[in-house]
C-alpha cells in the first residue's frame, strides 16, 4: 500500500507539461462470466472450509483492517452465491472501495486532484524506460539543465513514443491488460495506469535479478506474499516467467482471480477451488497458509512489494521463516517509514525484521527506481 496522490518524483510545482493523454476508462466486461464468478466463489468457499476463522484474520495490522472493514461487502457476494451479482460487481468496480490501497483502478480523479496523478503516471513510464536505458537520465551537470526544474525527463519524451521504445528495448510487445482500466496514460495498446505502471518497473527488475543470479527466468519458480491485484505475476507472465505462485489474504485472492482469469488464458490460473498441489506452467492463486505446502528449496525467488511493513510484525517473522527453508532467495521492494497508521499499528522496516528473523545475506540494496522513500532489497537464504 501507498499513499496518494503523490508525484512520485517530481514534487514542485511546474509551468511544464506531459506530452501525452490521460484518460479514464471504466473496467471491461467479464470474457466468460459463468465459468469466472463460479470460480471466485468456489475459492472463497473452500478458504472458509480451510479456515473457519477467516473474518477475524491473525493479526492487529493494516490489511487486517482493509480485509474487515472495505473487504465485508465482497466477502457477503461470495457468500450469497449469486454469481450475476458477483461478475456485476466487478465490471462496476470504479464505483466500489474494493480496491482500495490495492490497485485504485477505480479511483476517477476529479480536476484538483488529476494533475498530480498524471504526474504520477508519467513518473512510472519514465522510470520504465530509464531503467532499461531506453532514454539518458537527465543530469544536473549540463549548462542547459542549470535553471530545469528536477526529472526534466517526465516532460522532454511523447509517452506513447517512450512505450514503444520500452517494447523495443524489451524485444516483444507488451500487452496491457484492459480488465479493470482506470485513470492512465492512453497508448496504441491501451490505458497505462499507475499500477501498471509500476508493476511492468518491477517485473522487469526481477528479471533483471534472476539473469543477475544465473537463474533461468522462463524455469525459474517465483512466489509472492501479498500480490496484490496479480499485476506483478500478470507481467511477469507477459516477460516470459512461468512458474508463478501468490500467496494472499483470501478476499485479495478474489481480485488476484478475477483480474488474471479475464488478463490471461484461464487453463494457465490456477483458483483454490482447483487446487491440489503446486503446478509448473501457471500462476496458482492461494490462500496465504497455503505457504506451508512449499517444500523445502522450492522456490528460486520469493518476492514482496508493497505490504510487508503494513504486516504484524509476528506474522512477517513466521513468513520469513517460511521463505528460509523454501527459497534461495528474497526479493523485497518497500516504503521504510516506520509510521504509526490509523488503526494503530506501526509500520516496520523489512531490513529490521530481516536482522531480527536471521538467516539471510543481504546483496544489494538500492533506492527504487520509481518511488522515493522505497528501497530494493535483495537476500540469498544462509
Amino acid at each position: 500500500m501507498y499513499f496518494f496522490p503523490q508525484y512520485a518524483r517530481h514534487m514542485a510545482n511546474t509551468d511544464l507539461t506531459v506530452k501525452g493523454s490521460f484518460e479514464f476508462k471504466a473496467a471491461a466486461k467479464c470474457v466468460n462470466s459463468d465459468a469466472v464468478g463460479k470460480a471466485i466463489a468456489d475459492s472463497f468457499l473452500r478458504c472458509t472450509a480451510d479456515n473457519p476463522s477467516i473474518d477475524a484474520p491473525p493479526g492487529n495490522d493494516t490489511w487486517t483492517h482493509l480485509y474487515q472493514n472495505q473487504h465485508r461487502e465482497i466477502i457477503e457476494f461470495m457468500r450469497s452465491y449469486d454469481l450475476n451479482a458477483i461478475i456485476d460487481y466487478f465490471e462496476n468496480i470504479h464505483e466500489k472501495s474494493f480496491t482500495a490501497g490495492i490497485l485504485d483502478t477505480g479511483f476517477n480523479p476529479d480536476e484538483t486532484v488529476r494533475n498530480s496523478w498524471a504526474l504520477t503516471i508519467c513518473s512510472r513510464l519514465t522510470a520504465i524506460a530509464e531503467s532499461l536505458g531506453c532514454i539518458p537520465l537527465f543530469t544536473p551537470f549540463t549548462s542547459q539543465s542549470s535553471s530545469a526544474p528536477p526529472d526534466l525527463n517526465m516532460y522532454l519524451y511523447d509517452l506513447n513514443h517512450l512505450f514503444y521504445l520500452i517494447e523495443q528495448k524489451l524485444g516483444q510487445d507488451i500487452l496491457l491488460p484492459d480488465v479493470f482500466n482506470g485513470f492512465g496514460i492512453k497508448t496504441y495498446r491501451g490505458i497505462i495506469t499507475d499500477r501498471i505502471g509500476r508493476a511492468l518497473l518491477t517485473a522487469c527488475q526481477i528479471k533483471n535479478y534472476c539473469h543477475l543470479l544465473s537463474i533461468d527466468f522462463r524455469t525459474a519458480k517465483l512466489c509472492e506474499i501479498g500480490g496484490g491485484g496479480g499485476m506483478l505475476a500478470y507481467f511477469c507472465w507477459q516477460l516470459g516467467a512461468r512458474n508463478y505462485t501468490i500467496f494472499d489474504l483470501p478476499t485479495t485472492n478474489i481480485l488476484q482471480n478475477y483480474f488474471l482469469l479475464n488478463a490471461l488464458p484461464d487453463d494457465k490460473i490456477v483458483t483454490y477451488d482447483k487446487y491440489e498441489d503446486l503446478k509448473s506452467e501457471c500462476i496458482n492463486i492461494l490462500p496465504y497458509w497455503r505457504i506451508s505446502d512449499c517444500p523445502p528449496g522450492y522456490a528460486d525467488l520469493f518476492i514482496n512489494e508493497d505490504s510487508m511493513p503494513e504486516i504484524e510484525r509476528s506474522i512477517v517473522l513466521s513468513y520469513l521463516d517460511y521463505i528460509k527453508v523454501v527459497s534461495r532467495y528474497f526479493l523485497s521492494l518497500n516504503q521504510e517509514c516506520n509510521d504509526v497508521m490509523k488503526d494503530g499499528s506501526m509500520l516496520a522496516r523489512v531490513y529490521e525484521l530481516i536482522e531480527e528473523s536471521g538467516g539471510f545475506e543481504r546483496l544489494l540494496r538500492q533506492l527504487h527506481w520509481g518511488i522515493p522513500g522505497y528501497s530494493v532489497e535483495l537476500y540469498r537464504v544462509i
